[in-house]
């Protein structure tokens, strides 16, 4: 996700004990969280622990800008396009961009 410059996303559902599902959000992988997850991936390399990488845990903050306006599909294609719009290969160019000036 974070070395690819395709668009990612985390859908967190909030269902709050019920079938039905109350709020969403849509947390996009953008330079925030590639910052992190190269952060600590460093942290892991300088390590002298061997350290399983499927082990790491890492938080992925979920914020009030990151709530749907509604749980359908419209508002979420509304977001993503949000983020990818109006020019896929700029956005992608971008994503490229942050991690190579993130010094890994």
């Amino acid at each position: 996700m974070v070395k690819s410059s395709q668009p990612y996303f985390f859908l967190v559902l909030d269902f709050e004990g019920g079938d039905i599902c109350k709020e969403a959000y849509l947390v996009h992988c953008g330079s925030e969280i590639i910052e992190k997850v190269l952060k600590k991936c460093r942290e892991i390399g300088n390590s002298s622990r061997k350290i399983a990488l499927h082990k790491v845990k890492l938080k992925i903050p979920v914020n009030d800008c990151d709530l749907l306006d509604s749980t359908n599909g419209t508002a979420l294609q509304k977001r993503v396009l949000h983020y990818i719009s109006p020019d896929q290969q700029e956005y992608q160019a971008k994503k490229t961009g942050i991690f190579k000036n993130s010094g890994l």
